[in-house]
């Protein structure tokens, strides 16, 4: 994982169930030090989607998030990293570290996988190869798709 996708859902308006909570821009303000600090081998992409006022080409999956704020299913801020759910609401720096060593701990076990597989002629056999260098697992190539 060498690249993040971070999004945050929110509004001017702050959440009326997330009282004494920071704004939805002060989460997103707060997210961008915190993670080049904590990960500095990530390169982060940055989203911020103000669900009241920017509605035009958004996602399906962009879409399907701000549905699920504006019927109460989540809270704003909600962030997301490469599309999947992270925090909502009183978003907190646990639920963010827990989702990163979460990635970490499964591009570590894909790599051990592959490297064991790769040590019984899976390579010949499966038509793998190791490529790249990304900080916590290599990329791979499986029969000519690059896999990361």
């Amino acid at each position: 994982m060498t690249k993040v996708s971070v999004v945050v859902y929110g509004a001017d308006v702050v959440c009326a169930s997330c009282v004494n909570a920071p704004t939805s821009k002060n989460t997103y303000e707060w997210l961008k030090p915190l993670l080049e600090r904590k990960y500095p081998n990530i390169h982060f992409e940055y989203t911020y989607i103000d669900f009241q006022k920017e509605t035009e080409n958004l996602s399906d999956h962009d879409q399907q998030y701000i549905e699920r704020i504006q019927e109460d299913e989540l809270f704003y801020p909600l962030v997301t990293m490469n599309d999947e759910y992270v925090s909502d609401g009183y978003v907190q720096l646990k639920d963010i570290t827990k989702f990163m060593e979460l990635q970490k701990a499964l591009s570590l076990l894909y790599l051990r996988v592959i490297s064991e597989c790769m040590k019984e002629g899976g390579e010949a056999e499966h038509g793998l190869q190791l490529c790249s260098t990304d900080p916590w697992a290599p990329g791979l190539l499986v029969r000519g798709v690059r896999i990361s």
